[in-house]
């Protein structure tokens, strides 16, 4: 298996992370597995001995990106292809 470095600014990742809006980050983790094709998506979510969310987990059946994909999706973080596309790869129609 190949490695990729893939490196963000922190406040870049709190930002991302919705830390103020928990349903709306596992909401985006759900379509990013929808835009990569998956069929299957599973949340898990793990609560603390008090009850709380302790840990979100999310899985998926979808395609996944390769090494240098990585690259090109991670070169510029804020643009998507979903704004000038409305396909995925494997459905393509």
């Amino acid at each position: 298996m190949r490695r990729v470095h893939l490196e963000a600014a922190e406040d870049h990742v709190e930002r991302l992370a919705r830390e103020h809006d928990p349903v709306g980050a596992v909401k985006e983790l759900i379509w990013n597995a929808l835009d990569a094709d998956a069929t299957k998506v599973t949340v898990t979510i793990e609560r603390s001995a008090t009850g709380a969310a302790d840990k979100v987990l999310i899985a998926d059946d979808g395609e996944g990106i390769t090494p240098e994909g990585c690259t090109t999706a991670f070169e510029k973080i804020g643009g998507s292809w979903k704004k000038h596309s409305h396909t995925t790869e494997l459905f393509p129609t």
